[in-house]
């Protein structure tokens, strides 16, 4: 049996056990998700790529993840972009479900009062 010349400077046929892996790499934090000036694409486009690819924005289909493999400090990084970006939409609708809220009980004021 020929053995594949591998394409990395390691190569592991199998599993490997660690207690830890640190990746370091220059792929840029997103934490510029955070800045004023970040545009947070709107919930309708983002339904409509995911109705159109059935995968999520930026994030590579399952046909490419398994034709060229996963770059782990990549996805990573790409997963924690979109965790950033969940939470500014849930602090979005928590601030439009706190506003609906203090209309009700204006509301609720006058009528009774």
């Amino acid at each position: 049996m020929q053995v594949p010349k591998p394409k990395a400077k390691l190569a592991v046929e199998g599993a490997i056990l660690a207690k830890e892996v640190k990746v370091k790499t220059d792929i840029s934090v997103p934490d510029y998700v955070f800045e004023p000036d970040y545009k947070l694409p709107a919930l309708a486009e983002i339904e409509a790529y995911v109705k159109q690819h059935k995968h999520l924005p930026e994030i590579p289909s399952a046909k490419d993840i398994e034709q060229d493999g996963l770059n782990l400090a990549e996805m990573n990084l790409l997963l924690l972009k979109k965790v950033e970006e969940l939470t500014l939409y849930i602090l979005e609708q928590q601030r439009e479900i706190n506003q609906l809220k203090e209309k009700t009980r204006e509301r609720d004021t006058i009528a009774g009062g």
